[in-house]
């Protein structure tokens, strides 16, 4: 009987020595997946914002472009607006130009008469 007992505990030590190297292994195993998971997560986030961030360098040019046009085309409206304007005074310019000359030969006409 006292040998029973005794191979009934070797046998549980045994037993919980088996346990033990099982357990040491599976939480090796899950530290291991785990950094494996957290570096696969790192990785994606990355990429992620690797993404996301030439999507929005792609955004920001594509409303530059958008905005440099928008000033164009309101700058072309200006120039435009300024030429009728420069247009318009200069033909008044050139008919008060012309109104004096008129008048400076109707003077030298007249002068001419008395003379």
């Amino acid at each position: 009987m006292v040998q029973e007992v005794i191979d009934s505990i070797v046998k549980a030590e045994n037993q919980a020595e088996t346990i033990v190297k099982e357990a040491v292994a599976k939480a090796k195993e899950t530290v291991a997946k785990a950094n494996s998971d957290a570096e696969e997560m790192i990785a994606k986030a990355k990429e992620k914002a690797k993404e996301e961030a030439k999507k929005n360098l792609e955004n920001a040019a594509k409303k530059a472009d958008e905005n440099y046009k928008a000033a164009v085309a309101e700058n072309a409206k200006d120039i435009e607006a300024l030429g009728k304007k420069a247009k318009k005074n200069l033909d008044k310019a050139a008919e008060v130009v012309i109104g004096r000359l008129k008048e400076k030969n109707a003077q030298t006409r007249s002068h001419r008469q008395f003379v």
